[in-house]
């Protein structure tokens, strides 16, 4: 973007247009693109608006020049580097010889350090123009955002409090309640309110257990020092690969340069296995069975089968694809809630996502029924 502004002797009502405007153009340039305005701004900046300047002071211009870095985040590149002062002024009076730091090269306060160098100097270019080439050498630094680490809750002293036990199943009862009521109004209405409410609690209630999940980044990289001072380097590494998701690669995995070449192994070998008809003597043989009856109950599940289940969580395990550690089932009188999910997913296939991704449900099964 190149700009030139009025002087400093102009109607401040001119000078402020100028600064409107320009104020408007920034605005439409998207925050992430890299923005440079290259400009005679007719402003003088001062040490107190910016690191190295050829002024002692800060003229009328240069107050309006300042309010707009500090307002858009915006630096001025040829003061951000210790020069000598004849590497500073850009501009020389005609008249009066004096000379003058009134041109700018700005950029965003995120690309700093993509700025390596600027600084005004005379060439046979300028020749014959009382303003000098005022140039920024560049290399964009681009480097992903680091996020914030979350707090690890203590699970040990939540483990040991029914107070906070108490506090947690009642919101996520109330953050369930408020989802129940949601999804059956959406269902009778059907409109964007009633659906837009539904996401809300839904929002809502995955926003009730994220509170309560703990970071476990945090607690592997204190244990993983903890153990590498203690020399165990072994369950160091250990801890390490479970971080960074590094698996031991498959032993017995069929050959192949490629995808495409093992699958046609697999059904090549498949189809040989299985493809003809297998020859076997004594095929009207009876095979008795083993067992006549087996005590299998395949009905829904019981609150007190969940309770047997749930008296063998250990705490201070790892949490599973859900995030929500075990002390939270086995301490917190979530027992109708967790067997309603779990009835609906028998009886009703009604699930989660994720257990259609992750994870294998085994459920009991007594054989086909007649």
């Amino acid at each position: 973007m190149s700009v030139y502004s009025p002087t400093n002797v102009a109607l401040i009502e001119e000078l402020e247009r100028f600064y409107d405007d320009l104020r408007t153009a920034i605005h439409h340039v998207p925050a992430h693109n890299f923005l440079i305005i290259l400009g005679d701004f007719n402003a003088r900046l001062g040490p107190e608006d910016a690191p190295f300047t050829y002024h002692t002071n800060t003229n009328r211009n240069g107050e309006h020049l300042a309010a707009l870095l500090t307002e858009h985040e915006l630096l001025a590149a040829n003061t951000l580097f210790r020069k000598r002062m004849g590497k500073r002024w850009t501009f020389q009076d005609r008249a009066t010889s004096m000379r003058r730091q009134l041109d700018y090269i700005l950029v965003r306060r995120k690309w700093r350090k993509s700025i390596l160098n600027a600084e005004s100097y005379s060439t046979f270019d300028s020749v014959g123009s009382d303003h000098r080439v005022v140039a920024a050498r560049l290399r964009l630094s681009l480097r992903v955002p680091k996020s914030a680490p979350r707090a690890r809750p203590d699970w040990e002293a939540f483990a040991g409090s029914p107070e906070l036990q108490a506090n947690y199943t009642a919101e996520v009862v109330r953050a369930r309640t408020r989802v129940e009521e949601a999804r059956r109004s959406f269902e009778r209405e059907g409109t964007a309110e009633s659906q837009e409410e539904l996401n809300g609690a839904k929002q809502q209630l995955f926003s009730t257990y994220d509170r309560i999940k703990g970071e476990e980044l945090m607690e592997k990289v204190k244990k993983v020092e903890t153990v590498h001072g203690e020399r165990r380097y072994k369950e160091s590494w250990k801890v390490i690969n479970e971080m960074s998701g590094r698996k031991r690669s498959r032993e017995g995995q069929l050959a192949g340069c490629s995808p495409e070449e093992r699958v046609t192994s697999w059904f090549t070998h498949f189809r040989d296995l299985l493809g003809t008809h297998p020859t076997v003597d004594g095929a009207e043989e009876e095979i008795p069975a083993v067992l006549t009856s087996l005590e299998i109950d395949d009905g829904p599940f019981t609150a007190t089968e969940f309770a047997t289940v749930k008296s063998t969580l250990k705490e201070g395990k790892s949490a599973g694809p859900d995030g929500i550690p075990p002390e939270v089932p086995k301490n917190c009188d979530l027992d109708d809630i967790i067997v309603e999910i779990c009835n609906q997913a028998l009886i009703e296939n009604i699930k989660p996502d994720i257990w259609s991704l992750s994870n294998i449900i085994p459920v009991p099964n007594p054989g086909l029924r007649p």
